[in-house]
């Protein structure tokens, strides 16, 4: 049994581009996640009815857009790579390898994870986690010290 991949190329959600270039996002948002800091790490929208994770990481050099590349640019912001990752999907499916092993062996599963960034540091939000969130009707987490440990991730140096 193969399940459905949670991460998703954004490029292929029409919608998303035209939720954000009409800034409906505050009306479609289930959920949203902050650092310490005060920057908005992760947001989920209903997008197509379903919960969808977006996060950004502004040290990348590339940029997203739908459409027209010159026209539609900034909906997303210039320079931004944007993570995306679909939160309706079964428990398993938020892990690596998601396949069950072979009968009589086993494997190491570990966390898929978006990965924004707060004050010039990765940090990584697992899928997981956000999947828990939405499904427990949570609105908005400060994810701080005791949030990280809650989801047994360190920030990349901590």
């Amino acid at each position: 049994m193969t399940l459905e991949e949670p991460h998703v190329d954004l490029a292929t959600v029409p919608e998303l581009a035209a939720i954000l270039r009409a800034r409906l996002r505050f009306e479609v948002r289930l959920f949203e996640a902050f650092c310490e800091h005060g920057d908005r790490l992760v947001d989920v929208l209903r997008v197509r009815g379903r919960p969808l994770a977006i996060a950004r990481s502004v040290s990348s050099n590339g940029s997203m857009h739908q459409g027209h590349p010159e026209r539609d640019r900034s909906w997303l912001g210039h320079r931004e790579a944007v993570q995306g990752m679909w939160l309706d999907l079964p428990d398993l499916s938020y892990y690596s390898p998601s396949d069950p092993p072979p009968v009589g062996e086993s494997r190491e599963l570990r966390p898929l994870l978006l990965v924004p960034e707060c004050a010039h540091q990765s940090a990584p939000v697992p899928g997981w986690w956000l999947h828990q969130q939405v499904e427990a009707g949570v609105r908005k987490r400060i994810i701080d010290a005791a949030t990280r440990r809650e989801m047994m991730v360190r920030p990349r140096g901590e």
